[in-house]
């Protein structure tokens, strides 16, 4: 119920800071309701406002920005009658359903265990500022901001730990940029996928993320929290003194195309950029996957199509977009002149949308489906501009427990075809489970981009547990452009796992 009372503050702070317009006006009108939540004791308490009236700028989709801005300003009201928690403020389009949303998180928090409510509801009466757009600032000095990261596995197969959570602890970093707010959340992203590497270090099969905060205060409430609900019985806590490098996001886009410029066969027109965990349960995602629509070019296949900014794309023709990177493949292969069907996300629901390349259907051509070969590791080490290699890695907790190692492999293609990659894996895990009765069947396959960890990398995983049958299994693969990164990452998995780990030949 927690994460039902973020959901809103999630979505907030990722907005583009800038998304083309056609003859709108310079403002919209709303409605908002917002909360803060206080987990600190076993009774949550909450403090609510009543449904407002809100005005925000015409670039601003949904209200997420102003949002944001009202739940800072409804924390610091609470924190002046002596309230604290987690802030969230969700703006609506009308007064109907901004209420309808308000009664329905009161229900959930009045829901009684033992004959005792979740939650304690609090009525606060508040009235928020007058709307006063800020103008962006060229070259605009960095602020402050905190960040929380953290990766939390509540199923695994030592029986010891029921639940296992490694965290950074609070750090704070500079933020930079005209518009901070989008600034800090993409620093976070960035930092997520940094943070992987300290989570696979430690043996965890999940995804980390990290989260910003605004104010110190609340990156310590957040702290605080997350250390009492991750230690104690039966649960394993290690906290590291992790910072990230500083490097700058590197998150792959999508062909952009100016309205200056026709539409090329597989470009939509639009900017894209990860969908991380934080902004898939702000937008009532079942997973963090997709390609995330950050701005839509004007007079682009993608406007002409009824793409929004804030949209997610699922599925190309059929093909599912598991990563921003995914998108420019799927959508390259799309015959000119042809409808297709687009599955997007938006209003926290999957919608469908047909989109048309332009083009003569008559010179459409389908492209080859990728080849893989295997070459000997000692094959020279620089690829052709049409080639990456990867490595794989295989393990198992059944008795006795087996860890096995694919060497270097050569595959046709790029390594930011991230559904060529799940594919290649998805038959490497295939050929594995068929090998022998102690493996069970694998989860489907995700990757994400590593670049954080080594430049140019992406990872593969698929990790499933049985509980009753105390498995874990764990199918990860790793590949890369870079014949000689793909090497040192060969090295380091020979070195980490010594004399245990058998051959593993790819099929």
């Amino acid at each position: 119920m927690r994460r039902l009372a973020m959901l809103a503050l999630v979505a907030g702070g990722l907005v583009p800071g800038f998304v083309h317009a056609q003859a709108v006006p310079t403002t919209q009108q709303g409605y908002a309701f917002c909360s803060v939540t206080d987990t600190s004791h076993a009774q949550a308490t909450i403090w609510a406002s009543p449904v407002v009236p809100v005005t925000f700028g015409a670039d601003d989709p949904g209200g997420f920005r102003r949002g944001m801005d009202l739940a800072g300003e409804f924390l610091a009201h609470v924190g002046s009658l002596g309230g604290r928690g987690d802030k969230s403020c969700n703006v609506m389009a009308t007064q109907g359903e901004a209420a309808a949303f308000r009664e329905e998180q009161r229900a959930l928090w009045d829901k009684r265990v033992y004959f005792v409510k979740v939650g304690d509801w609090r009525n606060i009466a508040w009235t928020p500022s007058a709307y006063a757009p800020s103008a962006p600032v060229a070259n605009a000095a960095p602020v402050t901001r905190h960040f929380l990261c953290q990766a939390t596995q509540t199923d695994i197969p030592d029986r010891s730990d029921l639940s296992r959570t490694v965290t950074s602890g609070v750090f704070t970093m500079p933020v930079s940029g005209t518009d901070p707010m989008q600034a800090m959340y993409q620093q976070a992203s960035a930092y997520g996928i940094e943070f992987q590497s300290v989570v696979q270090a430690h043996g965890l099969p999940v995804q980390g993320s990290c989260m910003p905060y605004d104010t110190a205060g609340e990156a310590q409430y957040a702290y605080q929290q997350m250390v009492r609900f991750s230690k104690g019985f039966n649960m394993k806590y290690t906290e590291v003194a992790w910072t990230p490098t500083g490097r700058p996001a590197t998150v792959p886009t999508a062909p952009a195309v100016t309205a200056a410029s026709p539409s090329p066969k597989g470009r939509l027109g639009v900017r894209v950029d990860a969908v991380s965990p934080a902004l898939a349960q702000g937008l009532g995602m079942a997973s963090a996957q997709g390609a995330w629509i950050v701005e839509v070019m004007p007079d682009s296949v993608a406007s002409k199509a009824g793409f929004k900014a804030m949209d997610v794309v699922l599925e190309v023709a059929g093909q599912p977009i598991v990563a921003a990177t995914d998108l420019p493949t799927a959508t390259a292969a799309l015959a000119p002149g042809v409808e297709t069907r687009v599955r997007i996300w938006r209003d926290r629901k999957a919608q469908d949308l047909i989109v048309v390349m332009p083009g003569d259907p008559a010179t459409a051509t389908t492209p080859a489906a990728p080849s893989v070969t295997e070459t000997p590791a000692t094959a020279a080490s620089t690829p052709s501009t049409n080639e990456y290699t990867c490595v794989a890695q295989v393990s198992t907790t059944h008795a006795p427990p087996i860890v096995m190692h694919a060497p270097v492999h050569v595959f046709a293609g790029a390594s930011t075809d991230h559904a060529a990659l799940a594919r290649s894996l998805t038959s490497l895990l295939a050929h594995v489970q068929a090998s022998g009765p102690e493996w069970i069947a694998f989860a489907p396959v995700k990757c994400y981009p590593n670049d954080a960890v080594f430049a140019g990398e992406a990872f593969c995983v698929s990790s499933v547990y049985k509980r009753m049958r105390n498995i874990a299994q764990v199918g990860a693969m790793y590949c890369n452009a870079s014949r000689a990164q793909t090497e040192k990452r060969w090295q380091d998995m020979q070195s980490s796992a010594g004399a245990v780990a058998k051959p593993l030949a790819w099929p």
